[in-house]
């Protein structure tokens, strides 16, 4: 189970599950993957390198059980964003990786880099881009950016890509987690249809996980 870091520790992260699940048909956060919830997975897996370790949810019923920290999304209708920016209030590390629960394949040591970079590089946002597309919902996000984007949410903002680039940010690609191109697209597999989620399964029971 991951519990929350001293003040002052380095990495925290942020489990996006406040989605609706409309293209999906039910909540991607509990989709089997190797025989157990997409979100015991990912708690798991993130939990052992981030002991700072929220669940950004709508309804916090479901996700009781699980024993993590759960932070309710302020609006409603404020999608990923939303969920962000209350990570970010409620974390004590300087430094939130945020987690879409509908990336599965999503190495954690891919998430500890992005973090340590936040730091090094003295920037507010990192975020990686694979097949021509920024992914800000596997991204590092310094704490201190929280403010700027709860101003961008309160002006109606709901994009998290547009949100980020009001921040001082910077963009990563396959070299820098020391990958080639596909590698990484498949890390970056997003769960969105039951296609998607079949070839999310195939690619995590024969083991080949980026």
């Amino acid at each position: 189970m991951a519990n929350r870091e001293p003040a002052g520790s380095g990495r925290a992260a942020c489990i996006l599950a406040g989605g609706r699940s409309t293209r999906m048909g039910r909540d991607k956060a509990f989709l089997p993957i190797g025989g157990r919830p997409a979100i015991e997975r990912l708690i798991e897996r993130f939990g052992a390198a981030f002991p700072e370790l929220f669940l950004s949810i709508r309804d916090p019923k479901p996700f009781r059980h699980l024993g993590v920290p759960l932070v309710v999304d302020p609006l409603p209708d404020g999608g990923p964003l939303a969920g962000l920016v209350a990570c970010l209030e409620a974390a004590r590390a300087p430094v939130v990786l945020a987690v879409a629960v509908d990336l599965p394949l999503a190495p954690p040591a891919f998430g500890v880099k992005l973090a340590a970079e936040v730091i090094r590089r003295d920037v507010e946002a990192l975020l990686p881009r694979a097949g021509g597309r920024l992914h800000p919902l596997f991204a590092a996000y310094a704490r201190a950016a929280g403010p700027k984007l709860s101003a961008r949410l309160a002006a109606g903002e709901r994009s998290v890509v547009r949100a980020a680039a009001t921040l001082r940010h910077a963009v990563v690609g396959a070299d820098f987690f020391a990958v080639d191109e596909p590698t990484l697209l498949r890390a970056f597999t997003n769960v969105n249809t039951p296609e998607d989620y079949a070839a999310v399964r195939t690619v995590w029971e024969i083991g080949d996980l980026p």
